[in-house]
């Protein structure tokens, strides 16, 4: 099997704190792996590294063999897609994108969408109980 995702050396550090050290991992392709470990342990900072949502310190990300270290995560949305073939559909009137790719289009932790889900549940709560 070829390796899908590659990291070589990866650190990101805030401050003096090195919340990656050095890094090194090979995914292959259709795999499927777990990140587990202790709060602080740097598992949300890595998977940031590599969406894109934050810039490595030091390092390299290759997605099947192509560097993405330096994309913006929007762009990195167009090379999971040309890497995966997966495209953006319709459910149930909202889109759906893949994934491993979704941070940067507004996924289901980010704030934004956290808080567009609250707003409807207030409403939907509100709808429900006449005089609320």
């Amino acid at each position: 099997m070829t390796a899908a995702l590659q990291t070589f050396g990866l650190v990101r550090r805030f401050g003096g704190i090195a919340a990656t050290n050095n890094v090194g991992l090979t995914i292959e392709a259709g795999a499927r792996h777990a990140l587990i470990g202790p709060n602080g342990a740097g598992k949300t900072t890595l998977i940031n590294l590599l969406t894109g949502v934050v810039r490595p310190t030091a390092g390299r990300i290759l997605l099947n063999g192509e560097d993405i270290t330096r994309l913006p995560p929007h762009q990195r949305i167009s090379v999971c897609r040309s890497v995966t073939g997966r495209t953006t559909r319709t459910v149930s009137g909202t889109r759906s994108e893949f994934p491993p790719c979704s941070p940067a289009r507004g996924g289901p932790w980010t704030p934004a969408s956290k808080r567009s889900a609250r707003t409807a549940r207030r409403r939907s709560v509100s709808r429900s109980m006449p005089g609320a």
